[in-house]
């Protein structure tokens, strides 16, 4: 290289080398724009779908709360229904279409079946 002639950079150059750097950075930065802006949208569409995850999925253990609440509600109904099926007296309401009721007492183990009350 120290043999080679010492070549002078025209008046122009510097300006020519700023001026294509400049246009080499204009058109690089759209491309970093588009992705920084395809990013943002991801990350949008990723909170947007976890934000909806966790709504649904507070949505369904609310739910699950309410049918278990109401499981007990309906179990402790049964029991009193089961208790007052075996404590109460046995019975046979008879009815007929035109409104009459007989209803017959059947407590006494061993004598017949005689209507108690007569409703009409």
């Amino acid at each position: 290289m120290r043999r080679l002639p010492r070549t002078n950079a025209s008046p122009s150059f510097t300006s020519d080398v700023l001026r294509a750097v400049r246009l080499d950075v204009a058109e690089k930065r759209p491309a970093r724009l588009s992705w920084r802006a395809a990013a943002a949208f991801a990350m949008a569409a990723c909170l947007v779908i976890v934000v909806h995850a966790a709504v649904l999925h507070h949505a369904r253990q609310q739910r699950i709360a309410e049918l278990r609440a109401e499981r007990q509600s309906i179990a402790a109904e049964l029991e009193t229904v089961k208790q007052s099926a075996t404590t109460s007296e046995p019975v046979v309401v008879l009815e007929s279409d035109d409104g009459t009721r007989v209803i017959v007492d059947l407590s006494d183990d061993g004598a017949a079946a005689q209507p108690s009350k007569v409703i009409y």
